[in-house]
């Protein structure tokens, strides 16, 4: 059966069919493989327990499981990761306060993705990054990267985005690197994480009039989080810069000093076409890089 994709289980509308589909895949004798897409974590401990004892009962014999997130913490999320009998990530695990040691993780995100490249069948078509970037946005861009590493066709993806959900670059970086050409084009705005996104290209142009823009990735507000939530927010937090200052530093001119002066203290960075040219955010004149759009 094709993975499935967990992004929320808190609702029994999210619940419910993820359950139906383990035990779908055990009533076949099939393999389960679930793709995690955030890290689920839920304060409340009786339901955590419950929800572990309901999702134990409905496995079958063989469960592949998958993190696409840059730290899966303690909580429900890592229970179903290391359920699995071949667990897949590029990112860290905690379990009980404890980093989960390499040796209980199978592989990393390449080998997870020749595992998913196996499940895709359709042909790779234009991807597009228009507006606020989702976990779904995401999701669907790494589907895409791996459907044109599977077939071997270039990637052509075209971003109109101030930035959004920033806590699967690293996958997307891995996958990219599975992809011998990719070609970004920049509208209007490319910031934050679209920024990133628009830095796996081989080739990169940006549209006259459009502003790029750079800076440290920011914990979104909300019900007021524990000390030790608070530590694991910024720990991933600290992991995504990590990407996003390494995709600047290799695919562009721009050194650490410079990176640092310009974004320090949650300072934007931000850079017209001329900056871009001059720093090697972009390879080409946009003349050259319309005819993909």
């Amino acid at each position: 059966m094709r993975p499935y994709i967990l992004a929320q289980i808190a609702r029994a509308e999210d619940f419910f069919p993820f359950i139906c589909y383990l035990n779908e895949c055990a009533k076949k004798g099939e393999t389960a493989t679930v793709v995690l897409t955030a890290p689920l974590a839920t304060s409340k401990v009786q339901e955590r327990e419950t929800m572990n004892q309901v999702i134990d009962a409905n496995i079958g014999s063989k469960l592949v499981t998958i993190s696409l997130v840059e730290r899966l913490g303690d909580g429900l999320g890592a229970d179903i990761f290391l359920k699995g009998n071949e667990r897949y990530t590029g990112g860290t695990v905690y379990r009980e306060g404890e980093r989960v040691p390499q040796n209980q993780i199978t592989g990393g995100w390449k080998e997870a993705f020749e595992i998913l490249k196996g499940y895709i069948k359709e042909d790779p078509k234009p991807f597009k990054v228009v507006g606020d970037i989702t976990v779904e946005t995401n999701v669907r861009l790494l589907q895409y990267l791996l459907a044109c590493s599977k077939s071997g066709a270039p990637a052509n993806i075209t971003i109109w985005s101030g930035g959004g959900d920033c806590s699967h670059l690293a996958a997307l970086k891995v996958a990219s690197e599975m992809v011998p050409k990719i070609t970004t084009i920049g509208l209007k705005i490319v910031g934050s994480t679209a920024a990133s996104i628009f830095l796996l290209g081989t080739e990169r142009f940006l549209c006259p009039g459009t502003t790029y823009l750079v800076h440290h990735p920011r914990h979104e507000g909300g019900i007021k989080p524990t000390a030790e939530e608070m530590e694991a927010a910024a720990s991933t937090l600290r992991g995504i810069w990590a990407t996003m200052q390494a995709l600047l530093l290799d695919k562009t001119n721009i050194s650490l000093d410079v990176l640092t002066e310009n974004t320090a203290n949650g300072k934007d960075w931000r850079l017209d076409i001329s900056e871009c040219e001059k720093w090697g955010i972009t390879t080409g004149d946009y003349e050259e890089g319309r005819k993909y759009l």
